[in-house]
């Protein structure tokens, strides 16, 4: 998460979280930008790309 956004670890901070059995959405704070990713099964990406 940090690596995708060029900052450091300390200045990610976890916004929302929705957990499910298969599937996940996550939304951080990543050094003043809003950024939402997404899991399905073991696989994570940003939200809007395709896996």
């Amino acid at each position: 998460m940090a690596k995708h956004n060029n900052c450091e670890v300390k200045d990610v901070l976890l916004l929302k979280l929705r957990e499910q059995k298969n599937q996940g959405s996550y939304t951080f704070c990543a050094n003043g930008k809003r950024v939402t990713y997404k899991r399905t099964g073991f696989m994570f990406a940003k939200k809007g790309k395709l896996f």
